[in-house]
């Protein structure tokens, strides 16, 4: 759905059919694979991970370049994986590296209104 370059068709299209389910349903993570590194960015509020680098590992497209995509927050090379952990107060996000040191992290907070895993 999002890649670190913008010139992807596939991800446009597959952004056009999942983004009014994700605004429709509040969705505050969409979790992908298949891209072979590690990535995170924010858009519009929804946290976009992409934890694709248990083996083969793509380059990424350098900062520098025009089709790099802006909103992209983190994005390593490197061999990994990403761990979930929810519980009633909020959900926290770890990418580990090949040796499984963590490599970046962030976490949603629920507040008292809104807790969309125990309501």
């Amino acid at each position: 759905m999002y890649k670190e370059y913008l010139n992807s068709t596939t991800a446009m299209n597959i952004r056009k059919l999942l983004q009014p389910i994700i605004d429709k349903h509040h969705v505050t993570a969409y979790i992908a694979g298949h891209e072979h590194n590690l990535q995170y960015r924010e858009v519009n509020g929804v946290k976009l991970f992409i934890s694709g680098g248990g083996s083969q590992l793509d380059d990424l497209v350098p900062t520098s370049d025009p089709m790099y995509d802006p909103d992209t927050t983190w994005a390593k090379r490197t061999r990994g994986f990403l761990s979930v952990v929810a519980n009633k107060s909020g959900i926290l996000y770890e990418m580990f590296n090949e040796n499984q040191e963590v490599v970046y992290t962030t976490n949603t907070q629920f507040n008292s209104t809104y807790n969309p895993c125990w309501s």
